[in-house]
């Protein structure tokens, strides 16, 4: 076992005893876990296949932050500038338009 695979494991440990014994969930924690699983992934030669996301929250805490949740738990999130959020959300609107008319004439 390498030793940065150790160092990785270790901290998962850390990070998951933080996140049981915590009255919130700290969504760094989340991020750093599935940074971890990614590493150990790639550590142990497995590939890391990106799945959708079945939930996505904003949060602003001094700064935009877009974090994607799976069903299983693992999670990842984007830093937005507020330009770049605002596009997003202009794109967001783009995309959703359409589907909306087509659902009101049906």
């Amino acid at each position: 076992m390498t030793d940065t695979r150790q160092r990785l494991l270790a901290l998962r440990v850390d990070l998951l005893a933080r996140l049981a014994e915590s009255e919130c969930i700290e969504p760094a924690w989340l991020n750093a876990i599935a940074g971890i699983n990614a590493g150990l992934a790639a550590i142990d030669g497995e590939a890391v296949a990106a799945e959708p996301a079945t939930r996505a929250v904003v949060s602003d805490d001094g700064q935009i932050r877009l974090t994607f949740y799976r069903d299983d738990g693992e999670a990842g999130a984007v830093v937005l500038t507020a330009a770049g959020a605002v596009h997003l959300a202009g794109r967001l609107l783009q995309a959703a338009s359409p589907k909306l008319a087509a659902q009101a004439t049906a």
